[in-house]
This record gives structure tokens, sequence and C-alpha cells, in this order.
């Protein structure tokens, strides 16, 4: 998450004036200006017959579904004079970070996007008894009890009689059905179902230590803290949450989540990453609710680090190992726990437009790096986040997005291989890009569109626009009806936007549309 306002220069042309994330330990501003708010399915019939006397066993079938939401956290924001200028003072909120820096021109709404459906199905196999895969990509088929019949799964083999028992009955191939498809035009499609990806940033319990923990400030991950947790997630689920957008690795330097070979190459995940990420995948079984990891933020860029983002993914060497040694094996982390379906989406990064220098190649406004990153160019950032999104697409079948910062930059990722675009929605982003206008009037198309952070205290009143301010539920109930995918509010530890205030909100929204915003 990232504040920003604009002010106007001519017609169609504005000045951006940034106040960004900052790590926890600095303040939040005040000031005069008015803040940016910023399967397998397995199922089987007949199967093994029983011993003598004939008693026909059979078994269930459970759908894993896969998938993970994109979105990116935030912070709270220093607000300066007028359209510009240093916020000073205040104090942070709970896990607040505030930045400040850059600037960006150009508001031009962008135009294009292209569609990608799909995956193959690999891996499932017939079975003894009737099992039957789930489509799209697949390993190891298990099965289990009581799930939902998967679809794409060839027909299981008639099963043996035992002494004195009768034969059984051959599979049947399964039928994908969406028991409750939403009403609504948008949705991400988890398997067969069609849902509006609905619920909230978490986005960190303790930031950057949720993964892996950290000895340093004697923090551990969600293993080995699993009631804090719990109560956490339980008070989400609730109040209406599905869907919980989780930052894993935003600041490498206070993280055991990885482990390094000299300074800037990663060599492998912590002693407690893999167990950090299956027990929030077990958490989210018990609890009810889904999830989505994001893997890194624009504030691994941060010049005062130790280590940086911008010095791997400049380094072919080092992309290479942050690939093979870090997101690969997240990914198998997932793949391997039972509680896998509870994984909905990958987001690769947190707004990183905020550490790029220059223009993209598809015609959007030029980048406002904040200038306490180490900006790269665009190109090193499409190279890494393609990288990401096909290890990701490797290694489940869950979608991936990236957390973008604004429709401002609607065309930067429609080329890295993207299931579904993200963007955010804050005061300064509604003033030149209506929130209520359909995902078209920004020219984008062929794929669906996500709101992955927008206050849960509502939009501010739009100076530019003229328009009043907008609570929780009639901006939510907007985005439902133009169009867009999901929506996910910023930000339950992020006490400027008061998550204690406003979750009923968030349960008033869930209870209208019931299981139309639960995968």
């Amino acid at each position: 998450m990232k504040f920003t306002r604009f002010s106007t220069v001519l017609s169609f042309t504005f000045l951006l004036a940034c106040s960004g994330n900052s790590d926890p330990s600095v303040s939040e501003g005040t000031g005069g200006g008015t803040p940016g708010s910023g399967g397998s399915s397995v199922a089987s019939t007949g199967g093994v017959s029983a011993s003598s006397g004939g008693t026909e066993a059979s078994s269930g079938g459970k759908t894993n579904t896969g998938g993970a939401i994109n979105g990116s956290g935030g912070t709270n924001v220093g607000v300066g004079g007028a359209s510009s200028g240093n916020a000073t003072g205040g104090t942070p909120a709970t896990g607040g970070r505030t930045s400040t820096g850059g600037t960006s021109t150009g508001v031009t709404p962008a135009t294009g996007g292209r569609a990608s459906t799909g995956g193959a199905t690999t891996g499932s196999s017939s079975a003894t008894g009737g099992k039957i895969a789930t489509g799209g990509t697949v390993s190891s088929s298990t099965s289990a009890t009581g799930g939902k019949t998967g679809t794409g799964g060839t027909a299981a083999t008639g099963g043996t009689a035992a002494t004195g028992g009768k034969a059984g009955t051959g599979g049947a191939t399964g039928v994908c059905t969406d028991a409750c498809p939403t009403s609504s035009t948008g949705y991400i499609a988890i398997g067969c179902e069609k849902r509006f990806m609905y619920g909230v940033n978490y986005a960190w319990q303790n930031f950057g230590t949720d993964f892996g923990g950290y000895k340093t400030w004697g923090q551990s991950g969600v293993a080995g803290a699993k009631s804090t947790y719990t109560a956490a997630i339980q008070d989400m689920a609730n109040n209406g949450v599905d869907v919980i957008r989780w930052w894993m690795f935003p600041n490498l330097d206070t993280t055991d989540g990885i482990t390094w070979s000299g300074t800037d190459t990663p060599a492998g995940l912590g002693s407690t990453t893999v167990a950090d990420v299956q027990a929030a995948l077990d958490l989210a079984a018990t609890l009810g609710v889904h999830i989505q990891l994001t893997l890194f933020s624009f504030d691994d860029f941060k010049t005062a680090n130790t280590r940086r983002l911008d010095r791997i993914i400049s380094d072919s060497t080092k992309l290479t190992a942050l690939i093979n040694n870090v997101v690969k094996p997240v990914a198998a982390a997932v793949a391997a726990s039972p509680n896998m379906d509870r994984m909905v989406s990958w987001d690769v990064i947190n707004e990183p437009e905020w550490a790029m220098s220059g223009s993209d190649s598809y015609g959007d406004p030029a980048f406002g790096p904040d200038s306490t990153l180490a900006a790269v160019s665009f190109t090193v950032m499409e190279t890494f986040v393609r990288n990401v999104v096909t290890a990701l697409h490797a290694g489940g079948t869950a979608p991936v997005s990236v957390g973008n910062a604004a429709i401002k930059w609607a065309k930067t990722w429609s080329n890295v291989g993207l299931d579904f675009y993200t963007f955010h929605m804050y005061g300064w982003v509604n003033d030149y890009f209506p929130y209520d206008q359909p995902p078209s009037y920004f020219g984008i198309s062929g794929k669906q569109v996500n709101i992955g952070e927008f206050p849960l205290s509502g939009l501010p009143a739009s100076t530019q626009r003229g328009t009043g301010a907008v609570d929780y539920v009639t901006m939510v109930n907007k985005l439902w009806s133009v169009g867009y995918a999901g929506a996910q509010g910023w930000a339950v530890t992020d006490s400027t936007f008061n998550w204690s205030g406003t979750k009923t909100n968030v349960k008033t929204f869930a209870t209208a549309k019931g299981c139309m915003v639960r995968y």
C-alpha cells in the first residue's frame, strides 16, 4: 500500500506526490493535506468388493482447489502540506509504514490486456475403485472422503471380486458443477467455482517475520505461535472474510525465512519456513478461509537495507538462485500440504511500480519511483515477475497475479503470463481513475480484474471529482455491480483503517452475497 495525491497540470497531465510505506518504526506524518486512503477430486463408485458375503466398499472423493489471490499490503502514510511535501510528526499505526518520495506524471487511462485461460491436466491417473482426477495441473492425486466430484478425470477400472463377494462396478467420470456461481459479471474461477474473490489484507501479524520468524527480535513464524495467528484469523472468519492476503518476505534484512550465500544470493528457505507455510494452510482449513500469499514487496528495494531485491533481480545468477532456492521451494511447500486447496492464488509482489524507473513498453504513463527505494528499469522488473509467474505455474494450479499500485499502469503486467489483474484503489487513485467505472473504462479487457487493496474505512471525498466520501458497503457493492472480480480491504493490522470498527461492514456484504463470495 502506498499513498499519493495529484494536482492538475494542464488537461490530463498531473503531478503525483507520493508518501509511501516505511517500516513499523517510522512515525506517521500529520499536516495540512488530506491523507490518501489509501483435485484433486477423487470420486469413486463401486470399488473393491469386501470380504465374503458380498459387501461392497466404496469411498468418496475430496476436491482440492488451488489458487491464490493478489494484493498488497499497506501502511500508514504521513500527509504533507498541499499536494506535495514530506510529512512530519505523528504516531505510527500498528504495523504501519511510512515513506516519502517520488513523483509521477501522466494519468491517461491505459488500454490492453490479453486473456489467458486454462491449464493442462497432468499427473491424473485411473485408480481401482473409480477414483477420478481433477482437471488442471495435478500431481499425485489422493483419495479422501467427503469431497466434491472433480472434472477431467479418467474412469477407473472395475473392482475386483472378493471371495464370496461380487465384482465391483467400474468408476464413472466425474462432472464438475458450480453449485453457487456468482451473479456478478466479474469473478475469479478456481476449478469450476466462479466466485467474487472477497476478503481482507491481513497483511501480517509481525511485519516480515510470519514465515520464517526472526530470532533477533524473538519472533516466531506461524507454526511457533499458532494461538496468536488462530485468534486473528478466527476474527476474520467470524466477520465474513473468505480470502486473506498475507505477505511473506517484505524485508530481506529482518527475516530468517530465507538463508543466504554471501550478502545477496539466496541459498534456500529457513528452518521453519515450510512448517510456517503449512501451518497457515492448516489454520485456513480449520477456520474455513482461504489464503493468497504475497511473496515480495517494493519494501525489499529500500536503500537503507543491507539485503535488497534490486541487486538480486538485476543479476541473472542471483535471480536464478532466487527462483530455484526460494520461489520453487515455497510453491513445493504449498503443494505438499494436505490443505493445498486453501491456497487460492499467488501475488508475486506488492506495488512494484514504486521501485521502477522510466516507462513500460505498452504505453502507460511513466513510473514515479519512491526516493527511498533503489529503483530498477521496467525490463529488469518485468523479467523478474515473468520468471516468478512461470515457476509458480509449474509448481501448482493456483492462479497468479501482481499487486499493481494503480489502474494508472493498466498494461504494465500484460505480458508476463498473469491469470488475472489486480489493482489497488485509494483516494489519490480515485481522483483520476474512478472506482465506480468498469475495467473496460480504463481499456482493460481479456482478463478478470480484482481490487486487491482499498481502505476498510472507505474512500475519502474527492475534490478533484467533486464527489463525497464513499463508505465500505457502497464501494464494494459498486465494484460488484460494474464487473470487478473481487475486493480485499486494507488492512487488519493497520489501525489507521480501523478493522475493529469496520469489520461489521465486511460481514454485512458477505452475508448479503452468501456463497457467491466463498470458495
